[in-house]
C-alpha cells in the first residue's frame, strides 16, 4: 500500500509502520486524566508520575498521571512506599485500574530484536568485504563502498521496496557526534544535518566541526508548544538550547594521542551485581563442541 500510494496516504500507512511496535510496546495502564483540586494534587505529585499538568484556576488542576504508585517518588518525598499501596488499597483506588488489552512487550521487543540481527548481518558483510562503518541506526549505514560495490554484496537488500535499504547520498565528509545527530557534506556541496529534538535547518556543519574538533557545546533552536487550558490557545514558540559535544554515551570513547581527537570505542561492561558500569575486556569462550 505505501509503494502504491502518494501525498498524505503514503505519509499515514508509513506512520502505521513505524508506530505498530511502540503501540505494542506501551505501558498496559492507562494514564488518568482528571481536574482536582490541591489536595489530591498534592497527593498525586508526592506519589505518582505526572504526565502532564495545567492549572485552569487558584482552585483546580487538569493532571494527567499513572495511577501506579512510584517507589522512587514515594522515596523522593519521604513516604513510606508499603503503607502509601495499602492505604490505596483500602480505599479502593488502585483495584480497579483501566488497562490497554492490545499491547505485547514480548511482540515489540522480538520485532526490536529481529532487526538489530538483520542490520548485524548487513554490517557483517560490509565488513568481510573491507568495508569501514562510520555510522549506523535503526535503518541506515554510512560506509565507505561504492554503490556498485554495496550492489555487489548485499544484493537483494537495496532496492525501493518494502524492507530494503534505498541510497540516499554520497558524502565527501561525515562527522557523527552521537545517536540521531550528525552532519555531512555531500558530493553536490550541500550539507545534510541531522538532530534529534531541534530543527536542523538551525545547525550548519561548522557548527557540527566546532562539537567534534574543539569539544564545545552549541547552540540550536527547538520549538515547543505553550498550552494555556484556561484562556484555551496553544503558541508554538522556539528557544534556543545547547547541544552537548559529549552526548554520546552507548560505549566508552577512545582518543588518539596526539590529536586529542575521538578516533574509536570499546563496549561498556555493565555489572548485574554491583550495577557499575566499567571497560569491557574480552574473557576466554568456551566453545561447545558435542
Amino acid at each position: 500500500m505505501k509503494d502504491r500510494s502518494v501525498g498524505t496516504a503514503r505519509h499515514v500507512i508509513k506512520s502505521l509502520q513505524n508506530n505498530l511496535i511502540g503501540r505494542f510496546g506501551i505501558n498496559p495502564i492507562k494514564p488518568v486524566s482528571k481536574v482536582v483540586n490541591q489536595k489530591t494534587f498534592d497527593s498525586i505529585a508526592s506519589t505518582c508520575e505526572i504526565k502532564s499538568f495545567n492549572v485552569l484556576n487558584d482552585l483546580k488542576y487538569l493532571v494527567t498521571y499513572n495511577p501506579l504508585i512510584s517507589k522512587i517518588i514515594c522515596e523522593e518525598n519521604n513516604l513510606d512506599y508499603t503503607k502509601v499501596i495499602l492505604n490505596n488499597k483500602n480505599k479502593n483506588i488502585t483495584n480497579n485500574l483501566d488497562v490497554f488489552k492490545d499491547c505485547s512487550v514480548v511482540i515489540a521487543a522480538f520485532v526490536n530484536s529481529y532487526a538489530r540481527i538483520h542490520m548485524l548481518k548487513i554490517l557483517l558483510k560490509i565488513h568481510e568485504h573491507g568495508g569501514i562503518i562510520y555510522y549506523m541506526d535503526t535503518d541506515s549505514i554510512a560506509t565507505n563502498l561504492s554503490l556498485d560495490n554495496i550492489y555487489q554484496i548485499l544484493g537483494n537488500n537495496i532496492g525501493n521496496k518494502l524492507g530494503q535499504l534505498k541510497f540516499e547520498y554520497t558524502g565527501l565528509k561525515g562527522i557523527y557526534i552521537t545517536n540521531k545527530t550528525y552532519g555531512v557534506l555531500l558530493e553536490n556541496g550541500k550539507e545534510k544535518i541531522k538532530s534529534k529534538g531541534v530543527l536542523s535547518n538551525s545547525i550548519k556543519f561548522k557548527d557540527i566541526e566546532t562539537m567534534y574538533l574543539e569539544s564545545k557545546n552549541i547552540k540550536a533552536t527547538k520549538v515547543y508548544s505553550n498550552i494555556n487550558v484556561e484562556k484555551g490557545y496553544v503558541l508554538i514558540e522556539s528557544k534556543k538550547v545547547e547541544l552537548n559535544w559529549d552526548s554520546y554515551k552507548k560505549r566508552i570513547k577512545l582518543y588518539d594521542s596526539v590529536s586529542n581527537l575521538w578516533v574509536n570505542t570499546k563496549p561498556i561492561y555493565i555489572d548485574n551485581l554491583t550495577k557499575s558500569l566499567t571497560l569491557f575486556e574480552s574473557k576466554n569462550i568456551i566453545v561447545y563442541k558435542p
